[in-house]
């Protein structure tokens, strides 16, 4: 395994778990931080997806060696940032809602976030399973990546609190 396939496999469990700690804490009827949580997933998320557009499916040399086309992984980044606007758009309206109407919402956005998280699963697995294996070994593409983890290292203390708080919380 390359370096670049470990770091962008550990990008997908972070992604899972920004996501399950707004989940817990939309259960947990804390909207402050879910809001928190669902920041950081959205721009991890999208720095996870630019960073594959721009340095790995557009290599046309890939194309040859994957199971599925390119093609098929950008449609998958661009349906999975429609359903993250779906999902953003779901958020904002439950916000704003209170007693039973905003109970009656939550089941709304999770059934939704439900959906949304299992074709991001899938996608990722598709990655792991085929595209990741024939990544470029380029120190340019891994300092590419490794910058991308310093922009996001910023969020590290938001990360913490929140699993702090979750671990906290009965």
């Amino acid at each position: 395994m390359t370096d670049l396939q470990q770091a962008l496999e550990e990008s997908h469990k972070d992604l899972k778990q920004w996501f399950l700690m707004h989940q817990e804490c939309l259960l947990l009827r804390d909207d402050k931080r879910s809001i928190q949580a669902f920041q950081g997933f959205v721009i991890f998320l999208k720095t996870h997806l630019q960073f594959e557009n721009n340095y790995i499916l557009s290599l046309q040399t890939l194309e040859e060696s994957l199971r599925w086309p390119i093609k098929v992984y950008q449609k998958e980044h661009d349906k999975l940032l429609k359903m993250l606007d779906k999902t953003t758009n779901l958020l904002n309206e439950y916000y704003l809602l209170s007693g039973r109407r905003k109970r009656l919402a939550l089941l709304e956005v999770l059934d939704y976030q439900s959906t949304f998280l299992h074709v991001m699963e899938h996608h990722e697995e598709r990655e792991e399973q085929d595209l990741f294996l024939y990544l470029p070994v380029s120190s340019e593409t891994l300092a590419a990546w490794q910058q991308c983890e310093s922009e996001l290292s910023a969020f590290n203390k938001t990360k913490d609190a929140l699993k702090q708080f979750l671990s906290a919380a009965a």
